[in-house]
């Protein structure tokens, strides 16, 4: 139409449009419109790790902006860095094999890259040591305390020496749990992808001594027995299942008894039986640190 000029930016919006040259384009409907960046991943290094995860790895292209996620399979990955081309993400551990990387910016645009990097079978190592306590004489050996790690609850026992070994562990970062009758139960936390020796050391649980006098009453008064074979399931001795025999003053003494509630067994003395208060468990006996509890016997 003749006397209508066309302004020079309107007809550069409208050749825009239909020619798809541009990203900013002015004129196709009066508004200027702004295409997102594409996100897109050139390279992906290193393109394989351990299945144990913790690997570093650099994901580099375009468009990525802070807040990205990424996958790893089906696993998120802990996100370190994130520049406009590069992102540093720690891998996961995974199951053996390769598996896809999705990266998702906050605004929801995502790219795929289909077995971009490969979870390689690991080699087992071992975890090894000696289990010791600290005594008046000096540091000893302990024997039958159980070390087990959180992963897959494989566990080893010491042996007379102290000596342990757990072998088969894969993963990289786990729990030992160490317990052992008599002892308090502690936790210690690895980190290791190959063979390492690891010393550890226990604690007595604090405990105390149940100790007293076995007799029978007569006219004269009290009159120790001696001979007499009393048992303590859950006293005497760092395990327990003790058996004591009174001496020449009808005394007896177990230690290594825990606080609470405890039961002695009366197990023989000719001619005599235990005529007082007794449960399923045996004559129940409350401790309270070091504690005295005397036994009467009457005759049969």
């Amino acid at each position: 139409m003749r006397g209508v000029p066309l302004s020079r930016a309107l007809v550069f919006g409208w050749l825009a449009c239909v020619l798809g040259l541009c990203a900013v384009a002015a004129g196709c409907d009066g508004d200027v419109h702004v295409q997102p960046t594409p996100v897109f991943i050139t390279t992906i290094s290193p393109n394989a790790g351990t299945m144990l995860g913790a690997t570093t790895v650099a994901i580099a292209g375009g468009g990525f902006q802070s807040g990205a996620t990424v996958l790893f399979g089906d696993v998120p990955a802990v996100v370190n860095l994130v520049t406009s081309t590069t992102i540093t993400a720690t891998a996961p551990a995974h199951a053996e094999g390769a598996v896809t990387i999705v990266v998702t910016n906050p605004g929801g645009q995502s790219v795929t890259r289909a077995s971009a990097y490969t979870y390689e079978i690991d080699q087992a190592f071992a975890i090894s040591g000696v289990v010791t306590e600290m005594t008046d004489e000096g540091e000893a050996s302990v024997e039958g305390v159980r070390i087990m790690e959180s992963a897959k609850h494989t566990a080893a026992y010491t042996n007379a020496k102290g000596a342990y070994r757990l072998d088969g562990l894969r993963r990289s970062t786990f729990d030992l749990s160490i317990t052992a009758p008599g002892f308090v139960d502690a936790t210690r936390s690895v980190t290791s992808t190959s063979d390492m020796q690891l010393d550890l050391r226990v604690v007595r649980t604090p405990s105390y001594v149940l100790s007293g006098m076995v007799y029978e009453t007569t006219p004269d008064g009290r009159v120790p027995l001696d001979g007499v074979v009393l048992y303590c399931d859950g006293c005497g001795s760092p395990t327990g299942h003790t058996f004591v025999t009174t001496d020449a003053n009808g005394l007896y003494r177990f230690a290594w008894t825990q606080n609470g509630k405890n039961w002695i067994q009366f197990i023989s003395k000719d001619g005599y039986r235990y005529a007082g208060p007794i449960e399923s468990l045996g004559i129940p006996v409350n401790v309270n640190g070091n504690t005295r509890f005397d036994i009467e016997l009457v005759k049969r």
